[in-house]
């Protein structure tokens, strides 16, 4: 995976992946990168997207993370997979994505995902 800057043309950072990333998606502000696994790593993972560093690995699907979709406050991380389950995973108040958890399940046919809007 490489992230570039589109104003400058500069890479801004890579990894090399063991594993098949399936799904990918950056936060609204742009600080959060959210990659999810395949088939054989249906893991997701969280990294900052400034610096490349792996900031959380968030565990529960059974299959592979078909899509991914930030709210816009980014007060929460929506994954969708192949296991059927859309999972619905909060983040700490200082919106820093270290103390994310899970919010909610749902086990249904959702495998994309296009915008997330929460109320309350």
């Amino acid at each position: 995976v490489n992230v570039w800057d589109i104003r400058t043309g500069a890479r801004l950072w890579s990894f090399a992946s063991q594993e098949v990333i399936q799904s990918l998606a950056f936060s609204p502000d742009g600080r959060l990168l959210a990659t999810g696994g395949s088939f054989q790593n249906s893991l997701v993972r969280l990294w900052s997207a400034g610096s490349g560093a792996l900031l959380r690995t968030l565990e529960g699907h059974t299959g592979g993370v078909t899509s991914l979709t930030f709210s816009p406050n980014r007060q929460y991380l929506v994954s969708a997979s192949y296991d059927g389950v859309l999972r619905l995973w909060g983040f700490a108040p200082d919106g820093s994505g270290i103390g994310i958890g899970l919010a909610a399940s749902y086990l249904g046919q959702c495998f994309i995902l296009r915008a997330v809007r929460l109320h309350g």
